[in-house]
Formats: C-alpha cells, structure tokens, sequence
C-alpha cells in the first residue's frame, strides 16, 4: 500500500511540497538505493535527511509502517558508505561526550553574544521586559547576524539559539537538593540544552524538588543522553553515550529520575536500562505531586501551549494543560502537537525548511493572543524563539518547570524579594 495518507500530515511536505519530502518518497528512494538503482551518494543524504522524525506519518499510516526507524537506520547505512564530515566528527565524538568542555565552549559563546547584545541592543527598539532574557538577546542581534550569516555561506534566515553564559553543571555539586534523611532520592538527568542554553530551567527543578523534599542528585559524569548521535545516524557514539551514562547513575541507589528535556526522557526510555529506562518527564513528577505545590493562578497571564513531538506521539504523555489552566487563562494553541520544526539539529541543517515551518508554529502562537507559550522541551524553545523572533513578537517562551517555579516564588517569598531566577541567572542583557 502507498496511499500517500503521510502527506496529509507531513510538516516538511507541507511546505516544500514534492513528492520525496514525504515519507512515502523517501521510502521508496530508499527502496531504489537498496536494488542498486540509486547510488548512496550526496543528493540521497540531503533527501534523507530532510525528515524531522516527528511520527506524524507514523500515526496516520494504515500499515502502521515505522518510517524514522527505517530514517534513522537508512542514516547510518549512509554515514558508513559515504563517511562522516569533519564537523560532525567533532560535534558528535568530540564534544558530546564531554559534558565540561562542552559548557565551557557554550559559556564563552554565551558571554559573547551577552556583549554583542548589549552593544547593539542600543540601537533597536527594547523588546517587552517579560521575555526570556535569551529572547531578548536574539532580538538584539537579529539584524547581525542577518548580515554576518551569509557571509558564512549559512542561510540569514537562520536565527542562533543564545547560549548561556554560564551553563547549568558548570562548577556545581552533585548534590542539587537535600531532603531528609527517609527523602525519596531522584537522579536529574539534565540534558545538553538545559546546560547550555536554558539553566534556569534547571534552577527551577532544584527549585521544586526542594518544595517537595527530595534530594536531587546530578552526577557530574553523565553526557548528552545520545538522541543527537542516533539520529544522525553514528549508533557507535550513541551507544557509547548510553554505558556512560548507565554508569555514572548506577553509583547510588535512586528511587527514580527525572528530566525537564521531552526529548531525553524519550530517548532514555527507549535505549536504556536501570533508572534511566523509566525517567520521569517533569510534567509527569509535577502531576504525580500537583496537590503538593500552592500553586496561585494569576488571571492576567495568557498562557499557550506547543506539546513537543517526543511527548505527543513517542511517550504519549500530554499533563500540561491542568498544570498551566492552574496557572493562568489557559488557551488551546492551533496544532499544538505538530512539529515546530526545531527536531535537534534540524534547524542548523536545514535552515530554510525549518523557518518556514517555525512560521506556521508563529502564527498560530500569535492567533491565541497570548503572552507566553510554554513548551516542554528546550530544543522545541529554541526553534520557537527563533520563529518568534523572525516575526518580531513580544511572545515569551518558557519551559513549564520554569513557569510553575515562578508561580511558587510569588506565592512563597516575601514581597520585597518576589520576582525570578531568571534576573540572576540569564544569559543575556
């Protein structure tokens, strides 16, 4: 059967519109290269790698046919026949699976960009002071790097996520939070965007986990969690990812771990053993213990919701909704479980695709009116930002742990001391 059902749903066919953007095509190239009547060569990657991974062809294939698995697995079939590049290399056996020199790199490019923002900043219009400090960043250097882009053969339509200038791990303990001595004990996988770029992020899960009296341990050995290499196709850095992993939770008994990343919870899910096998997505935790938390909700916050594709169709986990309608004025996002087109590293390869997606993700933020769109995954903010940013909206994106945080700062401090880790611990001016 070819019915073609995957093209009604298809975010890249949706916008680039042939017949080899769609699942369908790509198997069927896949099928010619297979009978030796496609050679595996440079054009067959570009196609191939066109995909986002998102399963909504999944969902509405009769046959129910596992199109990113085939993906995924015609990936590494490519990358041995026709070898690596040398920048992925680096990134994906180099850099990776060093979690400190990785952050390292992250802050100095973070510190940059705070100094280029606060230089050009004074020459744009300030954006609204209620969005995310790496939004206001991004603001301040649209206009550079439409112009330094180009001039580096890569797309101006491609808007740089803002690193922090100091990650998450960076010169941090194991220990996150200390409950009582009988306090359950959660491992924290943190995951690379929260490091690098979203460490509030993971000040609000200290910040939670301290609330409900469990003592939060990140093992300073723990890596990318391996999503990025699998899905490029290098198994043999994701799989060394994942022991590495595995050992460094593996030196305390835990009750359980948690993430705040979408994306890693379902990669670990999915490849691991031991604890990690069945993390906690934070909305899962935040749910499992929502009576703990005095909560308050604040009638003049408009808040949205975009359900990353790992929750919607791979964990098929969706609690959000009653956590944010506990927040504020709760508004159903247009298409909010189709894909933003962010998917890891889509948006660096495919920039063009990947914006014009972002677009429609943009609009439909924009149709709700309201004045924060939460997501549960920090590489699905990042490409939301980004498309925001294009269209010079005055819309924050915030994680959901973030916002809850926030709502149990103003609920618990002193009034004099109200207000948000982010003024402290942002990346940008």
């Amino acid at each position: 059967m070819a019915c073609g059902k995957c093209r009604a749903v298809c975010p890249v066919f949706a916008v680039e519109g042939s017949e080899t953007s769609s699942a369908r095509g790509k198997l069927k190239l896949l099928a010619a290269a297979e009978s030796g009547e496609l050679a595996y060569d440079a054009e067959l990657a570009r196609l191939i790698g066109d995909c986002l991974g998102c399963r909504m062809c999944v969902e509405s294939c009769p046959q129910g046919t596992r199109v990113q698995e085939l993906i995924f697995a015609a990936r590494e079939r490519i990358a041995g026949r026709r070898g690596r590049g040398f920048l992925s290399l680096i990134i994906l056996r180099y850099l990776l699976p060093r979690r400190a020199l990785l952050a390292s790199l992250a802050s100095a490019v973070g510190r940059l960009q705070a100094v280029g923002a606060g230089f050009f900043g004074t020459f744009r219009r300030r954006p609204g002071d209620h969005l995310s400090s790496s939004q206001r960043t991004q603001r301040a250097l649209a206009g550079v790097y439409r112009f330094l882009l180009p001039l580096a053969g890569l797309s101006p339509r491609l808007v740089p996520p803002t690193l922090a200038r100091r990650p998450f791990g960076l010169d941090r303990g194991e220990v996150l939070a200390r409950g009582g001595p009988d306090a359950p004990r959660f491992g924290f996988f943190v995951g690379c965007v929260v490091e690098l770029a979203y460490p509030d992020t993971g000040e609000a899960v200290i910040a939670l986990a301290e609330i409900l009296g469990i003592t939060l341990v990140a093992p300073k050995t723990q890596a990318c969690c391996g999503l990025p290499a699998w899905g490029n196709g290098d198994r043999r850095t994701s799989a060394a990812l994942v022991a590495a992993n595995v050992a460094a939770f593996a030196g305390a008994p835990l009750d359980g771990v948690v993430t705040a990343c979408a994306s890693c919870a379902s990669f670990l899910r999915g490849h691991y053993t031991g604890p990690l096998a069945d993390a906690l997505t934070l909305e899962e935790l935040l749910v499992r213990r929502l009576d703990d938390f005095p909560l308050t909700r604040d009638p003049s916050l408009k808040v949205t919701y975009h359900q990353p594709c790992h929750l919607a169709r791979y964990l098929k986990v969706d609690p959000a909704e009653g956590i944010l309608r506990r927040l504020g004025d709760y508004v159903e996002l247009p298409e909010r479980d189709v894909c933003c087109g962010g998917a890891g590293s889509y948006f660096l390869k495919n920039p063009d695709t990947a914006a014009r997606i972002g677009e429609r993700k943009a609009e439909n933020v924009l149709a709700t009116g309201a004045g924060v769109v939460v997501t549960s995954c920090p590489g699905c903010a990042m490409q939301i930002e980004a498309s925001l940013a294009r269209r010079g909206a005055d819309v924050r994106v915030a994680l959901l742990g973030e916002l809850v945080a926030e709502s149990l700062a103003r609920t618990t401090s002193p009034p004099g001391r109200r207000g948000s880790r982010r003024a402290a611990t942002g990346s940008g001016p």
